[in-house]
């Protein structure tokens, strides 16, 4: 696949580039769909069940699918007709929902096949995630590759700033589906745009040397690029906390806070506000500092915002936290992402994403199910104390690396080589 077709070419000015457009309009609708979703469903299975177990449960059920099939899923996406592929991503997800509002609205309290449709969304979900990677390593040059995942995520912040206000005016509504309903209309909308993509066969498609040479090959990329791999590790362990303390906080809000959803809602609509500020932060700090350590401030306004969670008594302290904490995760997203995409070929980039995207979640089940436990018998706060230790630790030892070390100007280390 050469490129992706459109009112601009891929050397055109970012604003040019029609196909970043059809892939910055997809996401538009996506993200509204996907932050309906986040809120709406941890919310629903309160309701049922008002247990922080089963949320946690359901969370873990979500994280899953990326430990089991996201090589899988990398290698199918270099294989693919990358278009099909995300028409039938994005469709299968709004039929899931569809099919999830159908068994609340029938009053069907079998969690078993809640966490099942979960697992599911998040399987196509990572599907889409996966070849959106691909889409824009191939619509846009690599001198721009930061650029476009800087306006990637802070469009999808954006967007994010309305998405738990209209949760609050759905909650409004009779019951939760409503949200989910929203939800499925947005994807199955996002059809739309996919479908003006024209596609030619060409670099982004892998050599088709078999799945276990493709896989080989794609291992060995990574395991020769020891500053990828050295981010990879750091995020692995990084995400087993963003990932618990933002359930966390839902659970906090409610059980101990006393928040109503209304008001959460709105409250969390600070964590898209400190995500676009993160994602407009991004590229300038990569610039100035290096990515090594633009992710050490990613760490410290975690810190920041754990520190606050575990020591709110309300909800401006609650508040204040949740924009630090969607800072840092939209800073973390921008830098990481981008580092990726910087280094690695097209023909390569679903199985690295995949790979990387594996790794970046192997903790992250373990680390829900068990928070979902503690904070059954020992309440949210000890969660928040635990995420700041833990990520303390990690600070210290990510400024003992060599990305730490680098300067700006070895922002982008050339990609490794691949026979």
């Amino acid at each position: 696949m050469k490129g992706i077709a459109g009112d601009g070419s891929k050397d055109a000015p970012l604003s040019r580039n029609g196909g970043f457009r059809i892939v910055l309009a997809a996401a538009i609708l996506m993200t509204a769909g996907n932050k309906l979703y986040e809120l709406i469903l941890p919310l629903m299975m309160y309701e049922l069940t008002h247990s922080s177990v089963a949320m946690a449960t359901m969370r873990t059920a979500e994280l899953l699918p990326n430990l089991f099939f996201a090589v899988l899923i990398g290698v199918l996406v270099d294989r693919s007709n990358k278009k099909a592929w995300t028409i039938g991503m994005i469709a299968i997800q709004g039929l899931l929902l569809l099919f999830l509002v159908w068994l609340y609205r029938t009053g069907t309290v079998f969690l078993p096949a809640y966490y099942g449709i979960g697992f599911l969304l998040m399987t196509f979900g990572y599907g889409y995630f996966n070849v959106q990677g691909s889409l824009t390593k191939l619509a846009v040059p690599d001198s721009q590759l930061g650029q476009a995942n800087a306006r990637l995520s802070a469009v999808e912040t954006t967007v994010g700033l309305a998405g738990p206000a209209l949760s609050a005016v759905l909650l409004l509504l009779p019951d939760l589906s409503g949200g989910l309903l929203a939800t499925a209309v947005l994807y199955l909308l996002c059809l739309l745009p996919i479908s003006w993509l024209r596609l030619s066969e060409g670099a982004g498609r892998s050599s088709g040397a078999g799945f276990k040479a493709e896989l080989l090959e794609s291992w060995r990329f990574f395991r020769e690029h020891k500053p990828l791999r050295t981010f990879t590790l750091f995020i692995l362990f990084a995400n087993c906390s963003m990932t618990v303390a933002g359930t966390a906080m839902i659970y906090f809000a409610k059980d101990e806070l006393r928040l109503s959803s209304f008001l959460l809602a709105l409250i969390l609509s600070l964590t898209g506000a400190g995500g676009l500020a993160g994602s407009y932060a991004a590229p300038r700090l990569r610039r100035l500092m290096g990515t090594g350590k633009c992710y050490g401030i990613v760490m410290l306004l975690f810190m920041a915002s754990y520190l606050l969670f575990g020591s709110s008594q309300g909800p401006i302290w609650f508040g204040i936290a949740a924009f630090l904490y969607g800072m840092a995760a939209a800073l973390s997203n921008v830098t990481v992402y981008t580092y990726r995409l910087e280094q690695t070929p097209a023909a390569l980039m679903g199985r690295v994403l995949g790979i990387t995207g594996t790794f970046f979640r192997l903790g992250m089940p373990a680390a829900m199910l068990l928070s979902g436990f503690v904070m059954e018998h020992a309440g949210s706060r000890i969660i928040f104390w635990g995420c700041l230790a833990w990520n303390l630790i990690l600070f210290l030892s990510w400024s003992t690396t060599s990305l730490w070390k680098a300067g700006p100007q070895h922002l982008v280390p050339g990609p490794v080589a691949v026979d």
